[in-house]
Protein backbone atom coordinates (compact mmCIF):
# COMPACT_ATOMS: atom_id res chain seq x y z
CA UNK A 1 0.00 0.00 0.00
CA UNK A 2 2.55 2.48 1.09
CA UNK A 3 4.49 1.48 -2.33
CA UNK A 4 1.53 2.12 -4.25
CA UNK A 5 1.32 5.54 -2.74
CA UNK A 6 4.79 6.32 -3.21
CA UNK A 7 4.46 6.02 -6.65
CA UNK A 8 1.30 7.78 -7.00
CA UNK A 9 3.38 10.36 -5.46
CA UNK A 10 6.23 10.44 -7.52
CA UNK A 11 4.09 10.76 -10.67
CA UNK A 12 1.99 13.44 -9.30
CA UNK A 13 5.49 15.59 -8.72
CA UNK A 14 6.80 14.63 -12.26
CA UNK A 15 3.24 15.88 -14.09
CA UNK A 16 3.88 19.44 -12.26
CA UNK A 17 7.29 20.01 -13.12
CA UNK A 18 6.30 19.27 -16.85
CA UNK A 19 3.55 21.78 -16.30
CA UNK A 20 6.42 24.06 -15.12
CA UNK A 21 9.19 23.35 -17.33
CA UNK A 22 7.05 25.07 -20.67
CA UNK A 23 5.97 28.10 -18.41
CA UNK A 24 9.75 28.66 -17.70
CA UNK A 25 10.64 28.55 -21.11
CA UNK A 26 7.48 30.75 -22.88
CA UNK A 27 8.36 33.72 -20.07
CA UNK A 28 10.32 36.73 -22.36
CA UNK A 29 13.82 37.64 -21.43
CA UNK A 30 14.29 41.10 -20.81
CA UNK A 31 15.44 43.39 -23.63
CA UNK A 32 19.30 44.84 -23.18
CA UNK A 33 19.05 48.28 -23.70
CA UNK A 34 22.65 49.14 -22.39
CA UNK A 35 25.59 48.07 -24.45
CA UNK A 36 28.16 49.07 -23.00
CA UNK A 37 31.48 48.12 -25.18
CA UNK A 38 33.56 50.09 -23.56
CA UNK A 39 32.91 49.00 -19.97
CA UNK A 40 32.30 52.83 -18.93
CA UNK A 41 29.26 51.67 -16.21
CA UNK A 42 29.45 49.14 -13.05
CA UNK A 43 26.69 46.69 -13.34
CA UNK A 44 24.59 48.29 -10.67
CA UNK A 45 24.64 51.63 -12.77
CA UNK A 46 23.85 49.45 -15.64
CA UNK A 47 21.15 48.11 -14.35
CA UNK A 48 19.82 51.39 -12.73
CA UNK A 49 19.54 52.81 -16.22
CA UNK A 50 18.07 49.81 -17.43
CA UNK A 51 14.83 49.75 -15.35
CA UNK A 52 14.63 53.65 -16.25
CA UNK A 53 14.30 53.07 -19.66
CA UNK A 54 11.67 50.23 -19.39
CA UNK A 55 9.82 53.03 -17.73
CA UNK A 56 10.01 55.65 -20.63
CA UNK A 57 8.85 53.30 -22.76
CA UNK A 58 6.23 52.14 -21.20
CA UNK A 59 5.49 55.82 -20.73
CA UNK A 60 6.03 57.10 -24.03
CA UNK A 61 5.95 54.23 -26.48
CA UNK A 62 10.17 55.20 -27.58
CA UNK A 63 12.98 52.37 -27.51
CA UNK A 64 16.01 54.05 -25.79
CA UNK A 65 19.46 52.48 -26.00
CA UNK A 66 22.73 53.23 -24.87
CA UNK A 67 25.95 52.08 -26.42
CA UNK A 68 29.22 52.82 -25.73
CA UNK A 69 32.00 51.78 -28.48
CA UNK A 70 36.13 51.85 -27.67
CA UNK A 71 37.13 50.42 -31.10
CA UNK A 72 36.15 53.23 -33.83
CA UNK A 73 33.71 52.28 -36.71
CA UNK A 74 36.02 50.69 -39.07
CA UNK A 75 35.09 51.96 -42.85
CA UNK A 76 31.92 53.81 -41.69
CA UNK A 77 31.50 56.72 -40.35
CA UNK A 78 29.62 57.84 -36.71
CA UNK A 79 26.34 57.62 -38.51
CA UNK A 80 26.30 54.49 -40.59
CA UNK A 81 27.71 52.62 -37.49
CA UNK A 82 24.74 53.75 -34.77
CA UNK A 83 22.42 53.40 -37.31
CA UNK A 84 22.97 49.90 -38.41
CA UNK A 85 23.60 49.25 -34.70
CA UNK A 86 20.19 50.21 -34.37
CA UNK A 87 18.67 47.82 -37.06
CA UNK A 88 21.10 44.94 -36.64
CA UNK A 89 19.68 44.94 -32.92
CA UNK A 90 15.95 44.75 -33.15
CA UNK A 91 15.70 47.84 -31.56
CA UNK A 92 12.78 50.21 -32.22
CA UNK A 93 9.16 50.06 -30.66
CA UNK A 94 6.01 49.16 -33.12
CA UNK A 95 5.97 48.85 -37.00
CA UNK A 96 7.87 52.28 -37.55
CA UNK A 97 10.53 50.44 -35.21
CA UNK A 98 10.59 54.23 -33.34
CA UNK A 99 13.31 54.96 -31.03
CA UNK A 100 16.31 56.69 -30.38
CA UNK A 101 20.12 55.71 -29.44
CA UNK A 102 23.21 57.28 -27.83
CA UNK A 103 26.41 56.41 -28.88
CA UNK A 104 29.73 57.46 -26.70
CA UNK A 105 32.47 56.21 -28.65
CA UNK A 106 35.99 56.87 -26.90
CA UNK A 107 38.07 55.96 -29.84
CA UNK A 108 36.69 58.82 -31.70
CA UNK A 109 35.51 61.10 -29.02
CA UNK A 110 31.76 61.29 -30.62
CA UNK A 111 28.48 61.45 -29.01
CA UNK A 112 25.92 60.63 -31.68
CA UNK A 113 22.19 60.26 -31.46
CA UNK A 114 20.16 58.31 -34.27
CA UNK A 115 16.64 58.57 -34.75
CA UNK A 116 13.93 56.23 -36.53
CA UNK A 117 10.20 56.11 -36.60
CA UNK A 118 8.19 58.64 -34.39
CA UNK A 119 11.54 59.89 -32.74
CA UNK A 120 12.46 61.22 -35.79
CA UNK A 121 9.75 63.67 -35.42
CA UNK A 122 10.86 63.70 -31.54
CA UNK A 123 13.97 64.76 -31.70
CA UNK A 124 14.27 67.45 -34.63
CA UNK A 125 17.84 68.59 -35.44
CA UNK A 126 17.49 71.61 -33.49
CA UNK A 127 16.66 69.20 -30.50
CA UNK A 128 18.77 67.07 -31.06
CA UNK A 129 21.78 69.80 -30.67
CA UNK A 130 19.50 71.47 -27.52
CA UNK A 131 20.48 67.37 -25.92
CA UNK A 132 23.68 67.61 -26.91
CA UNK A 133 24.65 70.35 -25.02
CA UNK A 134 23.13 69.22 -22.47
CA UNK A 135 24.81 66.29 -21.53
CA UNK A 136 28.31 66.86 -23.62
CA UNK A 137 29.94 68.48 -20.26
CA UNK A 138 29.47 65.53 -17.91
CA UNK A 139 31.21 63.25 -20.39
CA UNK A 140 34.25 65.95 -21.20
CA UNK A 141 34.66 65.50 -17.60
CA UNK A 142 33.94 61.56 -17.68
CA UNK A 143 30.91 61.33 -15.32
CA UNK A 144 29.32 58.67 -17.92
CA UNK A 145 26.98 57.79 -15.87
CA UNK A 146 25.65 61.22 -14.76
CA UNK A 147 25.16 61.87 -18.74
CA UNK A 148 23.71 58.90 -19.25
CA UNK A 149 21.26 59.97 -16.92
CA UNK A 150 20.98 63.45 -18.06
CA UNK A 151 19.94 62.36 -21.29
CA UNK A 152 16.86 59.72 -19.95
CA UNK A 153 15.95 62.90 -18.06
CA UNK A 154 15.76 64.80 -20.96
CA UNK A 155 13.43 62.41 -23.08
CA UNK A 156 10.03 63.13 -21.07
CA UNK A 157 10.37 66.71 -22.64
CA UNK A 158 10.89 66.43 -25.63
CA UNK A 159 8.26 63.42 -25.92
CA UNK A 160 5.50 65.55 -24.54
CA UNK A 161 6.34 68.15 -26.54
CA UNK A 162 5.96 66.56 -29.61
CA UNK A 163 2.41 65.01 -28.42
CA UNK A 164 1.00 68.63 -27.88
CA UNK A 165 2.04 69.12 -31.34
CA UNK A 166 4.80 71.55 -30.39
CA UNK A 167 8.38 69.66 -30.78
CA UNK A 168 10.73 71.21 -29.61
CA UNK A 169 11.92 72.82 -32.84
CA UNK A 170 12.62 75.91 -34.56
CA UNK A 171 9.43 76.91 -35.81
CA UNK A 172 9.35 80.08 -38.81
CA UNK A 173 7.27 83.37 -37.21
CA UNK A 174 4.99 85.61 -39.40
CA UNK A 175 7.89 87.55 -40.50
CA UNK A 176 9.38 84.65 -42.08
CA UNK A 177 12.04 84.78 -39.49
CA UNK A 178 13.01 81.53 -37.47
CA UNK A 179 12.74 81.64 -33.28
CA UNK A 180 13.11 79.06 -30.66
CA UNK A 181 10.58 76.94 -29.55
CA UNK A 182 12.47 76.82 -26.24
CA UNK A 183 10.90 74.27 -23.19
CA UNK A 184 8.71 76.22 -20.50
CA UNK A 185 10.60 75.84 -17.25
CA UNK A 186 7.67 75.08 -14.27
CA UNK A 187 9.75 76.94 -12.26
CA UNK A 188 9.11 80.43 -14.20
CA UNK A 189 5.49 81.27 -12.80
CA UNK A 190 4.21 84.22 -15.32
CA UNK A 191 2.51 85.78 -12.05
CA UNK A 192 5.53 86.34 -10.50
CA UNK A 193 6.21 88.82 -13.84
CA UNK A 194 3.33 90.46 -13.08
CA UNK A 195 4.00 91.46 -9.50
CA UNK A 196 7.44 92.69 -10.43
CA UNK A 197 6.13 94.91 -12.97
CA UNK A 198 3.56 96.34 -11.26
CA UNK A 199 6.17 97.36 -7.67
CA UNK A 200 8.46 99.08 -10.07
CA UNK A 201 5.39 100.82 -11.71
CA UNK A 202 4.63 102.01 -8.20
CA UNK A 203 8.04 102.84 -7.46
CA UNK A 204 8.50 104.83 -10.26
CA UNK A 205 5.40 107.06 -10.04
CA UNK A 206 6.61 107.83 -6.49
CA UNK A 207 10.04 108.82 -7.14
CA UNK A 208 9.05 110.77 -10.54
CA UNK A 209 6.04 112.52 -8.14
CA UNK A 210 9.18 113.74 -5.83
CA UNK A 211 11.33 115.09 -8.72
CA UNK A 212 8.43 116.86 -9.87
CA UNK A 213 8.05 118.61 -6.85
CA UNK A 214 11.21 119.47 -6.23
CA UNK A 215 11.25 121.28 -9.87
CA UNK A 216 8.27 123.45 -8.94
CA UNK A 217 10.43 126.50 -8.02
CA UNK A 218 9.09 128.84 -10.89
CA UNK A 219 6.70 131.67 -10.37
CA UNK A 220 4.09 133.34 -12.37
CA UNK A 221 5.52 136.87 -13.52
CA UNK A 222 3.24 139.14 -15.90
CA UNK A 223 6.68 140.91 -17.22
CA UNK A 224 9.01 139.60 -19.33
CA UNK A 225 11.77 142.26 -18.33
CA UNK A 226 11.53 140.70 -14.89
CA UNK A 227 13.45 138.22 -15.90
CA UNK A 228 16.47 139.75 -17.29
CA UNK A 229 19.11 141.78 -15.17
CA UNK A 230 19.63 145.19 -16.87
CA UNK A 231 20.79 144.91 -20.51
CA UNK A 232 21.93 141.37 -20.17
CA UNK A 233 20.57 140.33 -23.42
CA UNK A 234 22.25 141.60 -26.73
CA UNK A 235 22.44 139.68 -29.49
CA UNK A 236 25.48 140.63 -31.82
CA UNK A 237 25.90 137.39 -33.75
CA UNK A 238 23.89 134.88 -35.63
CA UNK A 239 25.10 130.96 -36.23
CA UNK A 240 23.50 127.41 -36.61
CA UNK A 241 25.39 125.18 -34.65
CA UNK A 242 25.10 121.21 -34.08
CA UNK A 243 25.76 119.90 -30.33
CA UNK A 244 25.18 116.78 -30.94
CA UNK A 245 25.30 114.05 -33.93
CA UNK A 246 23.40 110.28 -33.77
CA UNK A 247 23.38 107.77 -36.38
CA UNK A 248 21.16 104.85 -36.08
CA UNK A 249 21.42 101.46 -38.21
CA UNK A 250 18.26 98.94 -38.79
CA UNK A 251 19.55 95.42 -39.85
CA UNK A 252 17.01 93.58 -41.50
CA UNK A 253 17.64 89.57 -41.23
CA UNK A 254 17.06 87.70 -44.33
CA UNK A 255 16.80 83.55 -45.06
CA UNK A 256 20.92 83.62 -45.56
CA UNK A 257 21.63 84.79 -42.52
CA UNK A 258 20.29 81.78 -40.21
CA UNK A 259 23.29 79.37 -40.22
CA UNK A 260 20.82 76.76 -39.25
CA UNK A 261 18.13 76.96 -42.09
CA UNK A 262 14.92 75.87 -40.96
CA UNK A 263 13.12 73.61 -38.71
CA UNK A 264 11.76 70.09 -38.35
CA UNK A 265 14.32 66.86 -38.86
CA UNK A 266 16.80 66.14 -41.71
CA UNK A 267 16.39 61.93 -42.15
CA UNK A 268 18.93 59.61 -44.07
CA UNK A 269 18.43 55.66 -45.06
CA UNK A 270 20.93 53.20 -43.73
CA UNK A 271 22.66 50.80 -45.20
CA UNK A 272 19.35 48.16 -44.29
CA UNK A 273 17.16 50.90 -45.99
CA UNK A 274 15.79 52.26 -42.97
CA UNK A 275 14.80 55.60 -42.48
CA UNK A 276 16.94 57.40 -39.81
CA UNK A 277 17.15 61.01 -37.71
CA UNK A 278 20.42 61.63 -36.46
CA UNK A 279 23.30 64.58 -34.81
CA UNK A 280 25.73 64.81 -32.35
CA UNK A 281 29.10 66.19 -32.30
CA UNK A 282 32.76 66.05 -30.26
CA UNK A 283 33.22 65.43 -26.01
Amino acid sequence: MKQKIFSLFALFALLLSLCAFPAAATEPAPLLRVFDYADLLTDEEEKDLSDRIAELTGSWGLDVVILTNATGYGEKDVAAFADDFYDENGCGVGEDRSGILFLVDLSERDLYFSTCGKAIGVFTDYGLNQLYNAVVSYFSNGDYAGGFWRFLREIPDYAAAYQKGEPIDLISGESGDFVYAERKDPKKNPTTYVVIAAIAFVISLIVMSLVRRGMNTARVSVNANDCLVGSSLNFRRKADRFLHSRTSRIYHSSSSDRSGGGGGSSTHSSSHGVSHGGGGGKF
